[in-house]
């Protein structure tokens, strides 16, 4: 049978073999009011007069469990009953608290939130540090990015004066016969440079060393200006190192490396001693090009 509470009217699925002829006292498992039930057809009798009764004990659980003296027993309506039932309005009883769809929209709300934040730290991470370009350039493009990342060119830290940001790769060393000069060493390759500006005059240091690890022999000359195997043979030693020596090219125009670029070197010896054993080369200064000066990298 289904009864309802007087208090809150939540419905309940009573078992009408648990009810007794005189009925049965259920506390309401919702707001926890208590209720005496009847089974079906059974119309409670009118209560007889009586003499007031004294103030109920403090462990009388107030007065609840009325009739237990005559066999009666009050029933926890949920040992008896099925939630779930509706109101008469045709609303589902009220479950209290957030259900479950609320908590999780909410956790999907939280991570998608935390995710967004990872991600803008990296960003402004890889802008500062000046990484990844091409990723921190789309991210520039959305709504109030450009609140948080540097204007587009902006270094983050400031080139110390004379601080040598430059690098060299495919660097080898052969030897050639000079017509003029006899047997030469070539080392050649390319400086490439990490500096956030173009840059100019890059000297490179070249030394030879003998058996002994000493230095034989060395030369500073200026990136840029190289000579086919042709021009190896038949140039004279002065000419070779005249061109070596200026920063600009036969036209007149300085040699220039432009930031995250590349311009070949090449250093020529002669006379050389019997022992050698041993090349290094290494960057060793560089100029910053005037903006009003710049040209075009070689």
């Amino acid at each position: 049978m289904i009864v309802q509470c007087h208090k809150c009217s939540t419905k309940f699925n009573l078992d009408d073999s648990k009810l007794g002829a005189e009925g049965a006292w259920v506390r309401c498992s919702k707001c926890t009011e208590v209720f005496q039930v009847f089974p079906e057809g059974q119309e409670p009798a009118p209560p007889a007069p009586a003499a007031p009764s004294p103030p109920p004990a403090e462990d009388d659980d107030l007065g609840l469990d009325l009739g237990a003296a005559d066999g009666e027993r009050e029933v926890d309506a949920s040992d008896l009953a099925e939630f779930g039932l509706e109101t008469d309005d045709g609303e589902p009883a009220a479950a209290g608290g957030p259900g479950k769809a609320f908590k999780v929209i909410f956790w999907l709300i939280g991570i998608i939130i935390f995710l967004a934040l990872l991600s803008l730290g990296a960003v402004v991470a890889l802008d500062r540090l000046n990484k990844a370009p091409q990723i921190v350039d789309m991210a520039r493009r959305l709504p109030g990015m450009n609140l948080v990342l540097l204007p587009k060119g902006t270094a983050w830290e400031k080139e110390k004066p004379g601080e040598i940001k430059m690098a060299l790769s495919n660097v080898r060393g052969y030897f050639r016969v000079n017509d003029k000069a006899g047997r030469i060493f070539v080392i050649q390759g390319l400086v490439e440079s990490q500096h956030k500006d173009v840059r100019t005059a890059v000297l490179v240091r070249g030394r030879l060393q003998d058996t002994k690890g000493k230095v034989a022999r060395q030369a500073v000359v200026y990136a840029g200006p190289t000579f086919t195997p042709e021009e190896l043979r038949t140039l004279g030693l002065q000419d070779i190192q005249a061109r070596l020596g200026s920063p600009k090219g036969p036209d007149g125009v300085n040699y220039v490396i432009a930031p995250s670029g590349t311009i070949p070197f090449m250093i020529v010896f002669a006379n050389l001693p019997g022992n050698l054993s041993e090349f290094t080369a290494e960057v060793v200064g560089s100029d910053t090009m005037a903006p009003a000066a710049k040209a075009p990298a070689r």
